[in-house]
């Protein structure tokens, strides 16, 4: 990894996280479970390609000012080198099943964000 002028990176994971890291890197957010994570991070801090898949299993998350949390989150965000597609991905909420799918952009000045959510 470069600290100077394009900062290029070049980072392969393989392997668990645990998602209680997300709360350290998004202040007002609390999370915890694990993921398998099988992914590669090329080209610049700037503008990172991002490919491979992130396996989440059981895990939970909930944002300070909003009124429940999810749990038993469920499902695959697959990486391609301009965005992810949610995959199967489920969780609880205030006793009824969501279904997530759809994708968004990873370009920094492209911050799209298309999804498809189901309620039950």
């Amino acid at each position: 990894m470069q600290f100077s002028g394009k900062r290029a990176v070049s980072l392969r994971l393989n392997g668990a996280l645990d998602l209680r890291l997300v709360s350290t890197l998004a202040p007002g957010v609390s999370s915890g479970g694990s993921a398998q994570v099988n992914a590669d991070f090329e080209g610049t801090l700037d503008n990172p390609r991002i490919t491979g898949r992130i396996h989440i299993d059981n895990a939970s998350a909930r944002v300070a000012d909003f009124p429940t949390g999810l749990s038993a989150i469920t499902g695959d965000l697959i990486f391609d080198a301009t965005g992810f597609i949610f995959d199967n991905l489920t969780a609880q909420a205030g006793g009824g099943t969501l279904r997530l799918t759809g994708s968004g952009q990873l370009h920094r000045a492209s911050r799209a964000l298309r999804h498809h959510r189901t309620q039950r």
